[in-house]
């Protein structure tokens, strides 16, 4: 526990160490293996090690994938650097006594005339000027203001002079950044055709769920920018193939989780604990 990796040394195109620090102590190590499999998320190992990955939503017609009923929100016409948010949960409680909050000019212009209680799933964040990895703290941090803000409007409200402002999380859930692209690049059509590999290792059948920011929406211009909608697509039982979890280019390099081999829309489905710990 408490070590973070920060780099990587190679042999030609192999990893031959990866850099790792403790984050109490300060002492760092070098852990040299064979193989090493990236389940970061972010696909640090992989970006440090060179190997090919993606970032940000493929144009529609590249894999085909398209579904009209949902046109540009599903998939764009052009690839943009637009990927699924970060979310930030919270909650409040009810208490015998009021209960005062402070004035929060600072979250104000985030959060406007939005009044809220408790934030789920969908209070999420992401826009064309904010990258999941680069930018991870500026997100989050607009997700913060987005809370205090809509909490602090709500108490305003007749009737919630007892409200207590409960619990607020401060590590954000991110859905997807960079994909680590291996032999086999997992995309709708498999989920659609329900397509079965020879080499197949995970197996799912939660729908294709693909985020956007309500914002975005034809019918929702007015709405919050940190706030989220998401389109599901049944699908039935879908699988994925090894090909998908090692590196195309580094042949010593594996990947599990949600930086494995995959479109933005193929990550849709995939991307939560069930079908990423069947991977690990």
């Amino acid at each position: 526990l408490n070590w973070r990796a920060y780099g990587v040394e190679m042999a030609g195109d192999r990893i031959r160490s990866v850099r790792a620090q403790h984050t109490l102590t300060g002492r760092v190590m070098a852990v040299e293996a064979p193989v090493f499999i990236d389940c970061t998320g972010d696909a640090w190992i992989g970006f440090w090690a060179g190997a090919d990955w993606r970032y940000g939503r493929e144009g529609r017609d590249e894999f085909g994938e398209d579904w009209p009923k949902w046109g540009e929100l599903w998939s764009p016409v052009q690839p943009d650097g637009r990927v699924m948010g970060a979310s930030l949960l919270w909650s409040s409680r009810e208490t015998d006594t009021p209960q005062a909050f402070p004035k929060v000019p600072w979250a104000a212009p985030v959060a406007q005339g939005h009044a809220a209680l408790q934030g789920e799933w969908f209070w999420e964040y992401s826009d064309n000027d904010h990258h999941a990895i680069d930018d991870a703290e500026a997100i989050r941090d607009h997700l913060l203001r987005a809370i205090y803000g809509s909490f602090a409007n709500a108490k305003r409200q007749p009737g919630r002079e007892r409200v207590v402002l409960d619990w607020v999380g401060y590590l954000s859930g991110k859905r997807e950044s960079r994909r680590l692209m291996g032999d086999y690049v997992y995309g709708m059509k498999d989920a659609v055709a329900q397509t079965y590999f020879p080499d197949t290792v995970v197996q799912e059948t939660r729908a294709i769920d693909v985020h956007f920011q309500r914002a975005l929406a034809k019918d929702a211009k007015d709405a919050p920018d940190f706030l989220s909608e998401a389109i599901f697509r049944p699908v039935g039982r879908y699988y994925i193939p090894f090909r998908c979890l090692y590196s195309r280019n580094v042949p010593n390099l594996m990947m599990a989780g949600r930086c494995f081999s995959s479109t933005h829309v193929g990550l849709g489905g995939p991307r939560v604990m069930n079908t990423c710990g069947q991977m690990g």
